[in-house]
């Protein structure tokens, strides 16, 4: 498998998410780990902060890059002649939203193929939305976000 791409807002990453990148490495030539963007959305992070985020988290894996973008998912995979999607799977929930996700996109692009790797028992409690939920509180960072992140949550 020459490149998977892992997807998603990453607002902000967590130790989920790094958990998930430096399995996946061990899988394939290049792995890009793809900040998406939606005007939809509200986000914690800036794009610049959650990019930062993601180049330092990552910059002792060798194999992985970082980009961003905004639109279809399944545009950026045709623009770039990449074929196959990672997700990280926490749970049931996640199971069934990954499902629709397939379908739709192997309805927009047919040569499209999803790889889902299960979270580590470790970190399966851990998610952006929870960081959020917990960001006003005192906690102890170290147990759900990588240090970088650690340090603007303080």
């Amino acid at each position: 498998m020459k490149t998977l791409v892992y997807a998603g807002s990453f607002d902000p990453i967590t130790l989920g998410h790094l958990n998930i990148i430096e399995r996946a490495s061990h899988l394939c030539d290049e792995l890009v780990v793809l900040l998406s963007s939606s005007k939809n959305k509200n986000y914690q992070f800036t794009i610049e902060q959650r990019q930062n985020f993601l180049k330092e988290s990552t910059e002792s894996i060798k194999n992985v890059r970082v980009d961003s973008f905004g639109g279809l998912l399944a545009d950026y995979m045709q623009k770039n002649s990449y074929t196959c999607l990672l997700r990280g799977l926490r749970g049931p929930k996640d199971w069934y939203l990954e499902e629709t996700m397939f379908i739709t996109n192997k309805a927009l692009s047919g040569n499209l193929e999803t790889l889902c790797l299960l979270a580590s028992p470790k970190y399966r409690h851990i998610s952006s939305s929870l960081v959020k939920e917990l960001t006003p509180h005192l906690v102890d960072w170290k147990k759900f976000v990588p240090p970088c992140v650690e340090k603007c949550l303080k």
